[in-house]
């Protein structure tokens, strides 16, 4: 899995639990799946951006 720690500063906001890195590693969840739900507010408040109108 690859992340971008220079992403937008919203990035966390659209999930229930961000990812957490400590020392340069991705801590496992001990929730199921992902460890994280979708945040659908989150996600409405910022739509995808067409890059070619």
């Amino acid at each position: 899995m690859e992340i971008d720690i220079d992403d937008v500063p919203w990035k966390d906001d659209l999930v229930t639990h961000p990812s957490v890195i400590q020392n340069g590693e991705l801590i496992v969840p001990t929730r199921p799946g992902w460890g994280a739900d979708i945040n659908e507010e989150a996600v409405r408040a910022h739509p995808p951006k067409n890059p070619h109108p």
